[in-house]
């Protein structure tokens, strides 16, 4: 309460879920002072919480006088439960693609998944409909996870164990290292009852590479690919197969793709991007801009 006083901040923005303890004290003492009080969610399924947590949810919503959303899900959720206040879907944190890209001809279909190595990432889903590839292709998986002894019985079971590379996980600031070892990265990711893919760092630093991406309809994965990349429905295994094999059959498509998708995150998610965006936002919420 102190620091609001003696800085006197013009609007404060508070990255928490609003059933949280930090969301709820912090807009609650913005308030008293009169500063109004943006808050950015990332929950994009609905939750039963408990009672006290439903109350801090409710309190701190009925304070806020902007919402954000890092994607069109949360942003959904947010203003359903706080209507008629201005929102916005911006990513929390942008990043910073290199100022060029280096995409290496390769002599077969080199295919990429980055994720923890459990049953809602799908990668059971990406091994069944590369069994059905024709032509030459191989498989690097990045991440590791309590199923990864289960993939690789899978993998072997399916006599694609020889074309699949496992790399362990890999530190995110060294998986720029990983791009150009790619033609296209898979992320078919499954939706369960109480999770979604909310965000994926890795693809959208593939994108912002010039990596081709593919991706399931599950969550935000639709949203941050739009145009620029391939989406197939959820464990649909035929439908993953025939995305990865137009990407084989059709280089000068991948190639496409991957332009597109360096330029969507140019565009979208780079920090220039989400800060203009943020601050045409914040000056909005204070009546400065229209829009």
């Amino acid at each position: 309460h102190r620091l609001f006083a003696d800085f006197r901040p013009e609007l404060v923005q508070v990255d928490a879920e609003p059933w949280t303890p930090v969301a709820a004290t912090t807009t609650a003492r913005a308030a008293r002072l009169g500063i109004p009080t943006v808050l950015f969610g990332w929950q994009s399924v609905s939750q039963d919480l408990p009672f006290l947590d439903r109350w801090r949810r409710a309190r701190t919503l009925g304070k806020v006088k902007a919402l954000v959303g890092g994607n069109r899900l949360a942003t959904d959720l947010l203003s359903r439960e706080r209507p008629g206040v201005p929102v916005a879907t911006i990513p929390q944190l942008g990043l910073l693609p290199p100022l060029e890209t280096l995409r290496p001809d390769h002599t077969e279909l080199a295919i990429g998944f980055v994720g923890r190595l459990v049953p809602e990432k799908g990668l059971d889903c990406l091994f069944r409909a590369c069994v059905k590839l024709l032509g030459r292709w191989r498989l690097t998986v990045v991440g590791t996870g309590p199923a990864q002894e289960s993939l690789e019985q899978l993998a072997e079971r399916l006599g694609i164990a020889s074309r699949v590379t496992w790399r362990g996980a890999i530190p995110t600031g060294e998986l720029r290292g990983l791009w150009p070892e790619l033609d296209c990265l898979v992320i078919p990711s499954r939706t369960t009852p109480h999770w979604v893919e909310t965000f994926h760092p890795a693809l959208v630093e593939a994108m912002g590479h010039g990596v081709t991406v593919v991706g399931s309809d599950s969550g935000a994965l639709p949203e941050l690919i739009d145009t620029a990349g391939l989406v197939v429905p959820e464990d649909d295994v035929g439908a993953l197969t025939a995305a990865l094999q137009h990407l084989a059959d059709a280089p000068r498509e991948r190639a496409r793709l991957g332009r597109e998708a360096r330029l969507r995150v140019m565009g979208e998610f780079v920090d220039d991007a989400v800060a203009r965006r943020t601050l045409e936002f914040w000056e909005r919420v204070l009546g400065r801009r229209s829009g």
